[in-house]
């Protein structure tokens, strides 16, 4: 018991316990992950002021683009980064804050005046993408969100067609539909038409449809190049080669190369890892292990005389994954195909990154992490379809926003008011998007995982002042009211 008038000392949960350990290990193997990046220059300035000043001096300004996304700890850094006889320039749009859920703070662009006393506002209105009716229906849409900053919207573009809604009986009616018009979408506007998703699974069956058509058609990934578990084989053995002490990366390259450790050897290695480090558990085991020995040397070969980046992955992903099928004399396999073109896709980035920069191998493995790049194609995709999220930035002629109903946009589980905030400018940076066409999607009755939902139409049409159109049978044809494009 403890003494009177003390408060026991808690414990620490499961969550906090859990966290320690990522840390602890995190430390032994000498990595650092993004929050790091962010925190460990905050520590190192408030426990030596001198590196910060210095750094002060050596940036005389500081511009800071998509400010409405940053987070606390960007925030903070950017602070500790301006000298206050220095410029601050943030670049952003209040519209345009949607990432919330990754600790964007949108309110702290609004606090730029109180942050920065003698700050200047430059309010930019001018629209040189979309046309006046696109901008119009979705200044509409914006208007409903009150905490923003008031900004005149205006098109430079020409005038072009009325955004419009289709409305069908079910899923399966509306990815039939939107395929069959897609032909004459590509007859008046540039591809790829994209199709634009709050959820990914909402995609699957309109690029099944659209295939059917004999359309070209790809679908973004949300899962990046480099968390894809045939490129991670491949990267191993880069970040072992960077970090001898990266044991997580040590592990996947011992499973998928034959080096001859299977499960129970991996385990002795585990236990020995933690008991005298990675370094001298690794040459341990290679002494009763030829093939690991093998390995061993050649990695330490690869650091002595490092080859091209493109040279070492080409060799690393022959050995684990073999030679990429031919198509033409291969049977189909789903999975492999799969591999193969990730696989591809990170050679090619690979080969064009090192003819552009001639850098290192640490080099190239920052860059790839932060790199979104999906499979290569032979064509160009007449179709595209990918989330809201992962369209922002990009531009298109034909943009069509599917499953725009109540519990898909906004998502069912972002109806409170700050967060419905964010859902509204995440349809509006949807419908920005889209340069002379705009089309909303909506299916009475859908199917999605696993289940079959009656949902009426978005909210954010009718804040946009759209019409909803009657519901369209299979093959029918844009109802009078409704503007074709």
């Amino acid at each position: 018991m403890p003494p009177a008038g003390h408060s026991p000392v808690p414990r620490p949960g499961p969550l906090a316990t859990l966290l320690a350990a990522y840390e602890t290990r995190c430390r032994e193997a000498n990595a650092f992950d993004f929050t790091d990046l962010l925190a460990s220059p905050l520590s190192l300035f408030h426990r030596d002021p001198v590196v910060c000043e210095r750094l002060r001096r050596r940036f005389r300004a500081v511009l800071v683009d998509e400010a409405q996304d940053l987070c606390a700890l960007q925030h903070a850094l950017v602070e500790a980064l301006a000298a206050p006889d220095g410029a601050v320039t943030f670049a952003g749009d209040d519209d345009q804050a949607i990432y919330g859920w990754r600790g964007g703070d949108v309110t702290r662009l609004h606090a730029f005046e109180r942050t920065y006393p003698g700050g200047t506002v430059l309010a930019v209105g001018r629209n040189y993408r979309s046309t006046p009716q696109i901008v119009a229906t979705a200044a509409r849409l914006i208007g409903h969100n009150r905490a923003r900053r008031p900004k005149p919207l205006a098109a430079v573009r020409p005038g072009g067609p009325r955004p419009q809604v289709l409305t069908w009986p079910d899923d399966r009616a509306e990815a039939e539909g939107l395929a069959a018009r897609c032909p004459d979408w590509l007859r008046t506007s540039a591809p790829p038409i994209a199709i634009l998703a709050r959820v990914t699974a909402c995609l699957g069956p309109i690029a099944r449809a659209c295939e059917v058509q004999g359309l070209s058609v790809r679908v973004l990934a949300e899962r990046p190049l480099a968390e894809r578990a045939a490129v991670r084989d491949v990267l191993a053995v880069g970040r072992v080669l960077v970090n001898p002490l990266d044991w997580p990366a040590w592990e996947r390259v011992l499973r998928v190369h034959r080096c001859g450790v299977g499960p129970r050897t991996l385990a002795t290695l585990r236990a020995r890892v933690r008991a005298v480090g990675v370094a001298a558990a690794l040459q341990e085991v290679s002494r009763r292990r030829r093939g690991l020995g093998v390995l061993l040397d050649r990695l330490q070969g690869w650091r002595t005389t490092p080859p091209r980046v493109t040279a070492l992955l080409e060799t690393v992903a022959g050995e684990i994954h073999g030679p990429l099928p031919h198509t033409a004399v291969a049977p189909h396999d789903e999975e492999r195909d799969r591999r193969a073109e990730d696989v591809a896709t990170l050679l090619a980035l690979a080969e064009r990154w090192e003819a552009e920069t001639g850098g290192s191998l640490p080099e190239f493995l920052d860059t790839v992490v932060l790199t979104e790049e999906d499979a290569p194609t032979g064509t160009a995709a007449e179709i595209l379809g990918l989330t809201l999220h992962a369209a922002k930035g990009l531009e298109f002629d034909t943009v069509v926003i599917v499953a725009a109903e109540e519990g898909l946009m906004p998502h069912y589980r972002h109806t409170a008011a700050e967060t419905l905030a964010e859902e509204r400018r995440l349809c509006y940076v949807g419908m920005t998007r889209a340069r002379q066409h705009l089309v909303f999607s909506v299916a009475r009755m859908r199917r999605l995982w696993g289940d079959v939902a009656f949902r009426p139409p978005s909210r954010f049409l009718r804040e946009a002042g759209l019409t909803v159109a009657p519901v369209m049978p299979r093959g029918a044809v844009a109802p009078a009211g409704v503007t074709p494009l």
